[in-house]
């Protein structure tokens, strides 16, 4: 990176955290978080409830029919969430992918990229991409390389913007197959904030050493506007899912806002998951146990689960809300809290309206309160 885009970047990073309040009077942002084909349904989920625990943030979903409908100009920035990352452009299509590098490169605005949205933001030669960041993704032949919660520590950069983090020596996000970015020659420099740690190399054939040393997180300006690449899924890591609203502040160079200490929950790991072939397979039977165990046995389950931190965990356990056994219902509730499932809001309300054990209603109840409070402002 070149010095004087560096002290650049680092002196906007100081001001904004100079900024930094638990409340704040600033008018509501809306962030459109992009939903097409190719998007995850759940990634898509997960953004827009990440985005409800800044009480300044109104996200809402927009499909390509209306970017390309002009619909972008309402918003102040837009999310590109999880899934397939060449399966989305082609769902914009040129003329929505125009309108997505106009709302950024003319009109000034921010795009946050979450893992197959970060591909889109890069420049990798021969993908489909927007071209937005100078990076590159490599070894898109072993793209599918492994998932888990993996280990990152932050860059200087880094520890101003997430300053939750700064005293940690390593921290841990969610990982899905996202981007392995370098920098391309030619062109403008980009901040570096976060640094991958942990070797993912699960499946795939996907080699060994590539994942380290690799950024996490980046964030580059962008004509007029700023764009932020985010490798891993901090939207789906419970405790971590604040760094996503403090990421859309950035790109729309607002001020910072602190978050309470309910959401900002680092502390919940202390060492990688990695899903190789033996923790896939115990996922797996799991999943077979949850619908055909005996009702102590789910709650043992369910637990499990929490713990290996599943991907898939919350659409499963969310069903057992509506378990035979108040037991299992009282389990599925601290769970879904657990985990931050605050998309569960309205399924916890349903269960405690018909809930007649009294035990298991005033364990709902609680779990509700906690998971309202997080999004409810």
């Amino acid at each position: 990176m070149k010095r004087p885009m560096a002290i650049l970047f680092f002196v906007i990073l100081a001001v904004l955290v100079g900024c930094q309040s638990a409340v704040t009077t600033a008018p509501a942002l809306r962030v459109a978080v992009f939903c097409g084909h190719g998007s995850v349904p759940g990634c898509v989920e997960d953004t827009v409830e990440a985005l409800r625990l800044d009480p300044d943030l109104v996200p809402v979903v927009v499909t390509a029919k209306e970017i390309l409908t002009n619909a972008l100009p309402a918003f102040d920035a837009l999310v590109l969430p999880g899934g397939g990352g060449s399966r989305q452009m082609n769902s914009l299509g040129a003329l929505a992918a125009a309108r997505v590098k106009s709302f950024v490169l003319d009109e000034g605005k921010g795009v946050v990229g979450i893992c197959a949205g970060a591909y889109m933001l890069t420049d990798t030669p021969d993908y489909l991409c927007l071209g937005l960041c100078g990076v590159e993704a490599v070894d898109r032949e072993h793209d599918e390389r492994g998932h888990g919660i993996i280990e990152f520590t932050l860059t200087d950069a880094g520890r101003a913007l997430f300053p939750e983090l700064k005293n940690r020596p390593a921290s841990h996000v969610y990982y899905y197959e996202g981007p392995m970015c370098v920098p391309l020659k030619g062109r403008p420099p980009y901040l570096d904030l976060a640094t991958i740690r942990t070797d993912v190399h699960l499946q795939n054939n996907a080699p060994a050493n590539l994942t380290p040393g690799k950024p996490l997180y980046l964030a580059a300006e962008a004509g007029k506007g700023r764009v932020f690449l985010s490798v891993g899924h901090p939207e789906t890591t419970p405790g971590m899912r604040w760094m996503v609203p403090r990421m859309v502040r950035w790109v729309t160079r607002k001020a910072l806002v602190s978050y309470p200490n309910t959401v900002v929950r680092p502390h919940l790991y202390t060492r990688e998951i990695l899903f190789d072939k033996t923790l896939r397979s115990r996922e797996r039977a799991l999943f077979h146990d949850l619908l055909y165990a005996e009702s102590q046995d789910k709650i043992a389950v369910i637990q499990e689960l929490v713990k290996i931190r599943s991907w898939s965990a919350r659409q499963w356990i969310v069903g057992l809300l509506r378990d035979s056994d108040p037991a299992v219902r009282h389990q599925a509730a601290l769970a879904l809290t657990d985990l931050e499932y605050t998309a569960a809001i309205d399924d916890l309300r349903a269960s405690l309206s018909v809930e007649t054990d009294t035990r298991t209603r005033a364990g709902l109840t609680s779990c509700l309160a906690q998971l309202r409070a997080m999004v409810d402002h």
